[in-house]
């Protein structure tokens, strides 16, 4: 049984790409290169002595860390939100987006078992869009970021039609 098939359009695509992109860059490039940076000039600074340099591994690795915490935040968000939403008469079928070579995952749900909640949260690079969590009610730490800017149709009328919402605003 097919029902209407929604599909994240170019903005959403061009958001994610820069997502992607951005997380690349600090990944792959600027989180390595300061971190070579302050170890050269900590060794030039302190000397070559093996203590030195120890030293200088055990208080930059810290530093070095923290500049992934933006990558691990990000991919745990971008492999939580909707890219494709299939609405039938009995379930709703959805995809998820991907990150970097990860696979895509389609998950099939029943509208009894998902509500929807209007996401107070500030996700720091989705905070200027609608963003919704579907979540499931037998298990409430599954959640499923639903942004409805990124659909060109009304996505969120037709899952309010079918599923009980919470917490939103009375303009929305």
């Amino acid at each position: 049984m097919t029902g209407k098939l929604y599909k994240i359009n170019n903005e959403g695509k061009e958001f994610f790409r820069f997502i992607l992109n951005d997380s690349k860059k600090g990944a792959y490039v600027y989180g390595p290169s300061v971190f070579l940076i302050y170890i050269i000039l900590f060794i030039m600074i302190a000397g070559m002595t093996i203590y030195a340099f120890l030293f200088t591994l055990l208080f930059y690795i810290p530093m070095f860390m923290g500049m992934y915490v933006r990558f691990f935040l990000r991919k745990r968000t971008v492999k939580r939100t909707i890219s494709s939403i299939e609405i039938n008469k009995t379930n709703i079928n959805f995809k998820l987006e991907k990150w970097f070579n990860s696979p895509v995952d389609a998950i099939k749900i029943n509208y009894d078992d998902l509500e929807i909640i209007k996401d107070w949260s500030n996700f720091g690079f989705t905070d200027k869009h609608d963003n919704y969590i579907l979540r499931l009610k037998s298990n409430q730490k599954i959640k499923y970021l639903f942004i409805n800017n990124f659909f060109d149709e009304d996505v969120l009328s037709e899952l309010k039609y079918h599923i009980k919402v919470y917490n939103l605003t009375n303009n929305d």
